[in-house]
């Protein structure tokens, strides 16, 4: 049974692990060379608006909860 302190603490962890998941996607599609930039710009949008593609399948909360 969990408290309402670890679910506040597991919110907080997944919410930094989907930060740093679109950091890097954004990493990838802007650190490129500037004829590539306009047409990664889009790409990076339409990257971080599909709902599939989000950390929820990389965190297990035995990663949380230590």
């Amino acid at each position: 049974m969990y408290t309402e302190k670890d679910l506040l603490a597991a919110i907080k962890y997944a919410c930094e692990y989907q930060k740093a998941t679109d950091y890097q996607i954004a990493g990838l599609h802007l650190i490129v060379d500037e004829t590539d930039l306009k047409a990664n710009i889009e790409n990076l949008l339409n990257e971080l608006c599909d709902t599939d593609k989000t950390a929820y399948n990389d965190i297990q909360l035995s990663d949380i909860f230590k």
